[in-house]
């Protein structure tokens, strides 16, 4: 290459130092722009809420077995039992 291209030709014209010579920049003015966005509009609270009666704490009591003896003096006897799966369930009688 004995004439390297010239770089004036890469660079636009508007860009040139100096600014000579370029496309004059267009003037803008606030009204070209949209708008500005409103504020958000503040939700509305819902009404208060009922009041609650006040918990009342139980008491603690004994428990009691879910069955009753059909005769209270036979000694209740209980065995382990193994069903389908390999589960041990207690069995009293």
């Amino acid at each position: 290459m004995k004439n390297p291209p010239s770089l004036a030709l890469a660079v636009p014209s508007f860009i040139r130092f100096g600014g000579q010579g370029g496309e004059p920049e267009a003037a803008v003015t606030a009204a070209s722009f949209p708008p500005a966005p409103q504020p958000a509009v503040e939700p509305v609270h819902p009404a208060p809420r009922k009041k609650l009666p006040p918990v009342k704490a139980w008491k603690v009591g004994g428990v009691q077995a879910p069955f009753k003896r059909a005769d209270a003096t036979a000694p209740l006897t209980c065995r382990n039992e193994t069903v389908n799966g390999g589960r041990v369930k207690v069995v009293c009688q």
